[in-house]
């Protein structure tokens, strides 16, 4: 009886052992699995990031871009406006390094820094910010060929 016990005992024992061993093979990784699967996987993680972010850079650009061209059209009307009828002031109007606006006008005396700062308001309106004004004079631009500033402001 006691040899009987003894084998049901080492039955039981095997039988557990089995079972941790299948419990703990479970939970571990297939050892039978090549590196180059797992590569290959990681490669083709990192193209799908590497598209994804090319294509949020391409969407930032896009962005950039459109927001360039809205200044630069906004900025273009406002040239256009100060080379119309609709300012008889101004004579003529141009963009000098991209943020710098001349704007010619008949130099009949007195201070013309009201006028720029109305150039600076129309720009504003018009959505044009941050940019720098300067009042020209018209008058000795055809005579002599030189620019004269008479006023300057700088647009908030």
């Amino acid at each position: 009886m006691a040899n009987d016990k003894k084998k049901t005992n080492i039955v039981t024992f095997g039988v557990l052992t089995l079972i941790a061993i299948a419990i703990i093979t479970r939970d571990t990784p297939n050892t039978d699995a090549k590196p180059t699967d797992v590569k290959a996987y990681t490669k083709a993680e990192m193209k799908l990031k590497t598209v994804a972010d090319a294509e949020k850079r391409k969407q930032t650009a896009d962005k950039q871009a459109a927001a360039v061209a809205d200044i630069e059209a906004k900025k273009q009307k406002l040239l256009e406006r100060f080379r119309s009828n609709k300012e008889p002031e101004a004579q003529n109007a141009t963009w000098v390094d991209g943020d710098w606006l001349y704007v010619a006008i008949w130099n009949e005396g007195g201070g013309k820094q009201g006028y720029a700062e109305y150039v600076c308001s129309i720009a504003n309106k018009m959505g044009v910010n941050k940019i720098n004004v300067k009042i020209t004079d018209y008058g000795k631009a055809l005579r002599t060929g030189e620019i004269e500033t008479i006023a300057v402001e700088s647009c908030k």
